[in-house]
Formats: C-alpha cells, structure tokens, sequence
C-alpha cells in the first residue's frame, strides 16, 4: 500500500560546488561521490591537442553518498516497494526526470559483510620516555574477509603509536611510545579502522603517564 511519504530527499550534485569544502557540498570523497565508469571531460586546451578525439565526459554518480559511506542504508527503513525519483535540472531551465521501482527485503536477506573492532586492556600505565602496548582485535560477520587500515586517535604531544600488522586482518598490536617530554596526565585513546566503505571506531582505552 502507497503512503506516498517522502523518506529522503537530497541534492546529489552541484556543478558549481567544492567536493572537499562545506561551503559548498558537502566533503564528500571522490571515491564515495562518483561510481564505476564515471569519466572526467578533457579541459578545452587538451581537447584541441588531441583532436581527433571524444573529448566529452561521462559522469555516474551515487545517489546516497555521504561523507562516510557510498550506499543507501536499507536497515533504516521498513521492508516494502518504494520508487526513487531522480531529477537534473540547469540554470537555463533545462530539466529531465526518471523513476524506477525498488524492493527492500531485509528481513529475507542476510546480513552484509561487516565487522567490528575492540582495543584492550581498557587501562595501561606507562612511564615518560618508555613504551606500552594494547591488544586490538577485528571481528567480521556477514562473510567480511577483507583487511582493515588502522589508525590511532588521541595522541597527546609527545607521543607516537605504531601497529603491526596493518592493514590488519584479525589483529593487531598497538605500541605507544612516550618522550621525556610527554604530558603527565590520562589521555583517552581510541582506535578506527576503516575498510571500503566501513569505518568503526573502538570505545575508548586509558593511557596513563606518570612521572
């Protein structure tokens, strides 16, 4: 049965915007906002240059991209049909319109590739000018099988972390190193690891300098 209520409503492209400025579109990546087959046209000069040749463009774009993610989360909707409209307009008063028809079906499908990640223990203690480790372990479900890039976020001035592996599959050893001249204090830790279009971020794990 047709509601008819909009579910989401959004500008995909804007020719005159920024991708990497929020003073225009979003910072979208490139790799989130232009899908497979997209091709830039040739600058006018280029063009001449190379001439005889196609110099036009041809520009597909993911219509749910968003800063972190390049696809339409589903989950967030109930099961059923709903139609996508999609229109293209200019300045000049130019305009073109399609729809097509898609089924969400949830409930019958299994669940995507995806994974989790945690960093232990959730406290170390470590003196200035000496070095301390945590445990970082990633779990897939849904038949991931991919490797995570790993980063670290917090570092207070004064210190460096290192991991190895990483790219990681199934875990990693995170070694943070302290100077002489690091801050004594507790500092929250945390750790993100990104893969595709999947980023998640661990709960945060204490680092305490003492003196």
């Amino acid at each position: 049965m047709s509601t008819s209520r909009i579910v989401l409503a959004r500008d995909v492209f804007q020719a005159d915007g920024i991708l990497d400025s929020s003073a225009a579109t979003p910072p979208i990546p490139i790799g989130y906002h232009y899908a497979p087959a997209t091709r830039q046209n040739l600058p006018a000069v280029d063009c001449e240059r190379l001439q005889p040749t196609d110099c036009k463009g041809v520009y597909w774009l993911r219509l749910f991209a968003t800063p972190t993610g390049a696809y339409w989360d589903t989950t967030q909707y109930p099961d059923g049909q709903y139609r996508i409209d999609v229109t293209a307009w200019d300045t000049k008063g130019n305009s073109a319109s399609s729809s097509a028809l898609v089924r969400i079906a949830n409930a019958s499908a299994p669940a995507p590739p995806d994974f989790a990640i945690t960093a232990s223990p959730a406290t170390r203690t470590v003196p200035r000018g000496q070095s301390v480790s945590y445990s970082v372990e990633i779990s897939p479900s849904g038949g991931f099988s991919g490797s995570v890039n790993l980063a670290v976020n917090g570092l207070p001035a004064g210190v460096s972390a290192s991991l190895s592996p990483n790219p990681a599959t199934s875990s990693s050893t995170v070694t943070v190193k302290t100077t002489k001249r690091a801050g004594r204090g507790s500092y929250a830790l945390t750790v993100t690891g990104t893969s595709g279009g999947l980023t998640h971020t661990t709960s945060p794990v204490t680092l305490v300098i003492s003196g």
